[in-house]
């Protein structure tokens, strides 16, 4: 009777070994086919990331600025904030520089004047945008 249970301790042994064997087995191949198909997101180029991923945008980001026929869309609040504290001879300045692509002379042409004072009321725009970036920053 003691032998027929070593016996059988002995094939439970055996049983589990093999079945724990057989799914380590398993196990690795299922690894291995799936990596064949998978791809890390760090490797990854920009154009192929893109068409994987998603970003979601709220209203609350995005800022409308109606220049003259254009509509400009800023999708940084800060930015779109400090954009929005500008005159609006400036604001128009630099959505029409910084958005739509306008030289200073373009711009000079819609307002009447010449670019030197396009150029002068931009550098401002640009200097009070960052002061208040940085205020933005350090709060």
């Amino acid at each position: 009777m003691n032998e027929n249970i070593e016996i059988l301790q002995r094939q439970f042994d055996v049983y589990c070994t093999k079945v724990l064997k057989y799914a380590s087995i398993s196990y690795y191949h299922a690894n291995r086919r799936r990596m064949e198909h998978e791809m890390s997101f760090s490797s990854l180029l920009e154009k192929d990331l893109a068409e994987v991923s998603t970003t979601d945008e709220y209203p609350s980001m995005v800022y409308h600025f109606q220049v003259r026929e254009w509509l400009v869309e800023v999708q940084s609040e800060p930015l779109g904030h400090a954009i929005e504290r500008l005159t609006p001879y400036r604001r128009e300045s630099i959505l029409l520089y910084f958005f739509l692509g306008f030289k200073n002379k373009e711009i000079a042409a819609l307002h009447n004047c010449n670019a030197g004072k396009i150029s002068y009321h931009k550098m401002r725009a640009v200097r009070q945008i960052q002061k208040e970036l940085e205020v933005c920053r350090h709060e």
